[in-house]
C-alpha cells in the first residue's frame, strides 16, 4: 500500500484504553484520531468519486428508532473491489486490524 494509515503518534496506551473503554459502552467506534490525515483524505476522496458514479440511493426508516430517518448513498461491494485498490488494501490492512483488535480485546477478521 502506498498510503501509510497508522498515525502512530495517538497509539498511547491511555487513549488505547480508553477507545476500549467506548466501544465497550456503546459498540461504536470513531477511530480517526489514530488514522493519518492523508489516508483520510484519500479515503474521502475515493469514496466521494465512487458514491458519484455508481451510488445508490436509499431513504429508509427505522422501526426501532421510532421510524427515524436514515438518507444515504451506497455502492455495493462488487463495485468497490473492481474499482478502489486503495479501499481494498485499507480493508485487509494487518495494521489496522491490529489496531482495532486492541481496541477491542480481540481478533478482528474481514468479511467477506
Amino acid at each position: 500500500m502506498t498510503v501509510s494509515i497508522i498515525n502512530h503518534n495517538h497509539m498511547t496506551d491511555s487513549n488505547l484504553e480508553e477507545s476500549g473503554r467506548m466501544f465497550n459502552a456503546k459498540s461504536i467506534l470513531d477511530i480517526t484520531a489514530y488514522i493519518e490525515k492523508d489516508a483520510i483524505d484519500k479515503v474521502r476522496d475515493e469514496v466521494n468519486s465512487l458514491t458519484k458514479e455508481f451510488g445508490l440511493r436509499r431513504d429508509l426508516t427505522i422501526k426501532t428508532t421510532d421510524y427515524t430517518p436514515r438518507r444515504m448513498n451506497n455502492v455495493d461491494y462488487d463495485t468497490i473491489a473492481e474499482r478502489s485498490s486503495l479501499l481494498m488494501d485499507i480493508y485487509a490492512d494487518p495494521h489496522l486490524l491490529k489496531l482495532l483488535a486492541q481496541i477491542v480485546g480481540e481478533d478482528v477478521h474481514p468479511c467477506p
